[in-house]
Parts: C-alpha cells; sequence; structure tokens
C-alpha cells in the first residue's frame, strides 16, 4: 500500500484512545504506522508465517492468528482494514451487526 494511503488511513481514525482492530494485518506497514502513532493494537493475521513476523517485529501489537471473519469484537474498537476485494461483502455482513465498532475505516 502507499505509504501516503497508510497515513491518510490512520488519520481517517477518531483520535481518541479506543484500541484499533487491524483486519488482515498483512506485511505490518500499517501496524507499525498506527504504533508509531500510539495507538493499540489488536493486529488480525491469517497466514501463519505472517502472524510469526509481525509477532517478532511488533511486540507491543497483540497479534491473532485467524480468519478476519471469524473475529467477534467483545469490547468497544476502531476497526481499520485493507480489505480484499473478494472479501468485502462478506467482511461487511459480519461487521455491521456487531456492537462493538466505533468506527470502520476501509480500503477496498
Amino acid at each position: 500500500v502507499d505509504p501516503r494511503i497508510i497515513v491518510a488511513m490512520v488519520n481517517a481514525l477518531p483520535s481518541d484512545s479506543a484500541p484499533i482492530l487491524e483486519l488482515g494485518a498483512g506485511d505490518a506497514a500499517v501496524t507499525w504506522a498506527l504504533l508509531q502513532a500510539g495507538r493499540v493494537v489488536t493486529a488480525v493475521e491469517l497466514d501463519a508465517y505472517r502472524v510469526a513476523a509481525l509477532r517478532c517485529r511488533h511486540p507491543r501489537a497483540i497479534v491473532v492468528a485467524g480468519d478476519m471473519l471469524d473475529i467477534r469484537l467483545k469490547s468497544n474498537h476502531h476497526v481499520l482494514s485493507n480489505v480484499p476485494f473478494g472479501i468485502t461483502t462478506p467482511l461487511l455482513r459480519h461487521l455491521l451487526p456487531q456492537q462493538h465498532w466505533q468506527s470502520a475505516v476501509l480500503l477496498v
């Protein structure tokens, strides 16, 4: 993702102290930007290799190995994701009924 887009995504989040749920953390470019901005981040990633790399490179992030479509929010979070095009509709159908997201910044 273009670094300017990452900055725009991070800046689009509300500036309160609510934690961020990053869905599909991938290579952690957005994770790193969120951590640099002082945000508390839970990063969800399906790929085991990337999960291991995230945990090693970004120990301040909470890294969850799993499918973003299985995540159930149990406390208030802002959601941020560079959504893979093929799962945009399933992700929205999964997230919208949940009660504990405060805002969402989604790049499709």
